[in-house]
């Protein structure tokens, strides 16, 4: 509590021995320290609260021995959820992404090595995870997708046939389930395995992304002599090459025994539908030989690398707008009828008649559903056409599963990557179109058709990412393109971003700020815009269950915040005093006009004690132009928001680092020894404690955070600083009684202050007075006069701990002088 300036007044010329008053509060400066109450804190630096009490804080340590040479933008650790998995990464503002040791301990050399390298300028990064694959956007490069090691392969096929198998095989038992676990009783049954070029025999697997290996652990292995061979999808199987198996006890002895098949994976890999599911698949097949009698695998798995993500279409045909039917090969010639997709009338179709198909995205594929009467004539389906904006192109690789309308079925063709949407023929609908036309004969009579198309995307065509997260087990995007609207992926895939259960979220008040950060919370979506101009940025809430019940709250058209680090949701956080426990989410963050707090109804500042930092009339205001470079995390050690800010007109990098205790809801200052750039916490690798904290430093160093009694070798130096003064009368502070916990070493330095000019310092022994003594109690006197008197205490030893418990004043006031 701050001492009473009306009750000295009220005791004037009397001693006045203030009731002793427990250390406990934060600091004020966005008001001159002369003008604050008598009792209150004008500075505290490197202290935490203890409710009551202040202890110094802990020090940060070094874990690479060796400065990566530029300093680190934002850090993340990808832990998975299924297994015990982690990945630590650092991104570097030289324009790459390392991935170091996990968990964060001492490392001898370098951080760690590159797995990605950015295109220029990048943002900080978000970084999300969703169904253990981790998503990672940076506003100069397509979202990146990265799913770890050894991640369970989605689709296991096992095919066998008597004859070449079709675009769409129809056969093969399905061992999906019995390979994605650890469970050794069940596995997918490969005894006597052939050759696909004399036997039709292979495997199908398919991953959600495209893969550098699959890792087979086997049952019963193989012992004949047998090689294998990778086919991967771009519109026909293409052979892999240079791959290199290491499953062989011998030579030409495939699936002899546990092991791994790498390579380099393609450029031109692309998805494929098959049995029902569209994703990146692979065949594999022997060449020559065939496996033993009794050969199974109990687990497949895969290893990926950083890699953009994909729009994957969602498996579900979709309707075209409209079917058309012309006459002739002309575009201008006499169109006979226009039918709905659903219901086309083909009856006695000509060689020379063709239907046209118009569909809202590009597609590489339809399905023809014949109904209950078929085309009875022999004829073949002679062409698929493809507008590529001025002229029809003739689609390749055309494979008809309809068997010249015999049958329904696909009719597929490879993806023409030159398609442009059109306006023709007086239709209404600007949109992608093609044409089928047969040969052969007419189509019989009575032929009544419906048509649905499988669409395909280019990641390309939505721009860079600006921001991700996970939300609803959904994964949201925001991409350059169109900077203030969110992109709801199919609940449980993240790459597939269209469909129906997909969603397009438009954030704010109408404005086109760009999205800069979004974060879950609770169950909705928070997003924040960015601000610019005199209106600022907004901050937005999503609320609902589905694309169709989404709706949105704009909790405030005018704070925005910088980037994906400098806004952070803590859940179920202690806001309290530990005798009056409340527990809740609560979102903050960073903003031009001070550091904010929601409840995700209210929106409200928490920065007034320190709102110089953020008044363009103070010359530490934050700087300008360098908002990417600050941050805010949430440090659970000590229950305290920690931020780092650049403050001033010349600082290029966070250089003011306050700490906002969430129980006191008081801010205090760390003067770090190593500034830091970024921070979070990750899961500890071993002892009681779960999470620890770490922080990329601006020197190339990633630092352990709370841990030692230095930052690395400086010294710490935490002090309170504590104003008194009597509503302007002078006063004399006659003596001081002081009362901190016993250390080993140390002096506890006293400087006191009057009317703002420094006096000679004094200390107090930290050591036991007595032998087991835990705590030690001293008085000094002081006798200095003055209207403002200040206090400061504390420790700047290295290797040195503080604790202050309490402190009380003898004050003599002179109202009358």
């Amino acid at each position: 509590m701050p001492i009473n300036p009306y009750q000295l007044a009220e005791q004037a010329r009397k001693n006045i021995k203030t009731d002793t008053i427990p250390f406990r509060g934060g600091a004020v400066t966005a008001i001159e320290a002369e003008q604050l109450e008598s009792g209150r804190y004008s500075d505290v630096q490197n202290m935490r609260n203890m409710h009551p009490g202040m202890k110094k804080r802990p020090g940060q340590q070094r874990i690479n021995s060796t400065a990566e040479g530029s300093s680190y933008t934002t850090l993340f650790e990808f832990s998975k959820g299924k297994k015990t998995e982690r990945h630590f990464f650092a991104q570097k503002t030289a324009s790459c992404v390392l991935e170091g040791g996990v968990p964060p301990a001492s490392i001898t050399g370098s951080f760690g090595t590159i797995v990605f390298t950015e295109a220029a300028n990048p943002k900080p990064g978000a970084w999300t995870i969703i169904t253990d694959k981790m998503l990672f956007t940076n506003g100069v490069d397509t979202p990146q997708i990265y799913p770890g090691i050894e991640t369970p392969i989605e689709k296991f096929i096992v095919c066998k046939d008597a004859a070449p198998h079709p675009l769409l095989p129809e056969k093969g038992l399905d061992y999906s389930l019995e390979t994605m676990d650890d469970d050794t009783s069940t596995k997918a049954v490969l005894n006597s395995l052939g050759d696909y070029d004399n036997d039709y025999d292979c495997i199908y697997i398919m991953s959600p992304i495209p893969v550098k290996s699959l890792n087979w652990t086997m049952g019963n292995v193989n012992s004949l002599n047998a090689s294998i061979s990778i086919n991967y999808w771009n519109g026909s199987w293409i052979s892999l090459t240079s791959v290199v198996d290491n499953t062989s006890a011998a030579a030409s002895c495939t699936l002899g025994k546990n092991g791994s098949m790498a390579w380099s994976p393609p450029t031109d890999e692309i998805t494929k539908y098959m049995y029902g599911v569209n994703g990146f698949w692979y065949q594999i097949y022997l060449k020559g030989g065939s496996l033993s009698g009794l050969v199974d695998v109990t687990k497949l798995t895969y290893d990926a690398s950083f890699q953009p993500i994909q729009n994957v279409w969602d498996a579900v045909p979709v309707n075209p707008i409209v079917a058309n039917i012309w006459s002739s090969h002309s575009l201008n010639a006499s169109k006979i009828t226009t039918e709905a997709f659903d219901a086309i009338n083909i009856t006695s179709l000509t060689p020379d008649d063709k239907i046209y198909i118009a569909t809202i995205d590009p597609v590489e594929g339809f399905y023809v559903n014949m109904g209950a009467t078929p085309n009875s004539h022999v004829l073949t389906m002679k062409d698929v056409g493809i507008f590529c904006g001025s002229t029809w192109s003739t689609a390749s690789n055309l494979v008809d599963g309809t068997a010249g309308l015999t049958k329904s079925g696909w009719i597929h063709f490879r993806r023409h990557t030159s398609v442009q949407p059109a306006q023709m023929s007086n239709m209404l609908n600007y949109a992608y179109w093609y044409y089928l036309q047969t040969s052969g004969n007419s189509t019989s009579s009575n032929l009544v058709v419906g048509v649905q198309a499988q669409p395909f995307f280019n990641i390309v065509d939505l721009g860079k990412g600006l921001a991700v997260c996970a939300w609803k087990d959904r994964a949201c995007y925001v991409f350059d393109k169109t900077p203030n609207y969110i992109h709801v992926s199919e609940t449980g895939q993240p790459l597939h971003i269209n469909g129906s259960d997909y969603a397009i979220l438009k954030a704010g008040d109408g404005r086109s700020n760009k999205i800069v950060c979004l974060k879950g919370f609770y169950n909705e979506l928070m997003s924040w815009q960015e601000e610019k101009g005199v209106d600022g940025g907004t901050l937005t809430l999503f609320e609902g269950y589905s694309p169709d019940t989404f709706g949105k709250l704009v909790l405030s058209n005018r704070v925005g915040t910088f980037s994906s680090k400098s806004a952070v949701v803590i859940d179920g956080v202690l806001t309290s005093t530990r005798t009056d426990d409340q527990v809740r989410t609560l979102a903050f963050w960073i903003s031009h006009y001070g550091i904010f707090m929601t409840d995700g109804r209210v929106v409200q500042s928490i920065s007034d004690d320190i709102q110089n930092y953020f008044d363009p009339t103070q010359s530490e205001c934050i700087r300008f132009g360098y908002e990417d470079k600050m941050w805010i995390g949430y440090d659970s050690a000590f229950n305290v928001l920690r931020v780092g800010l650049v403050s001033g007109s010349s600082a290029t990098s966070c250089n003011v680092f306050p700490v906002y205790d969430l129980v006191d809801r008081k801010w205090t200052f760390d003067s770090l020894g190593q500034a830091l750039n970024c921070y979070i916490e990750v899961e500890a690798g071993s002892g009681n404690v779960p999470f620890i904290q770490v922080g990329g430093g601006a020197d190339g160093y990633i630092y352990r955070l709370n841990s030692g009694q230095n930052d690395v070798t400086t010294a710490i130096n935490a002090y309170a600083r504590m104003e008194i003064n009597a509503q302007g009368n002078d006063f004399m502070l006659k003596d001081m009684k002081l009362r901190h916990k016993v250390q080993t070493a140390g002096n506890i330095s006293v400087i006191p202050y009057q009317n703002g000019v420094e006096k000679a310092s004094f200390t107090i022994p930290m050591t036991a007075e007595n032998t087991s003594e835990t705590i030690r109690r001293m008085r000094k006197t002081i006798d200095m006069l003055g209207n403002n008197v200040a206090l400061k205490i504390g420790n700047a030893s290295a290797s040195n701990d503080l604790i202050l418990y309490d402190i009380g004043l003898n004050i003599e006031v002179f109202d009358d002088r």
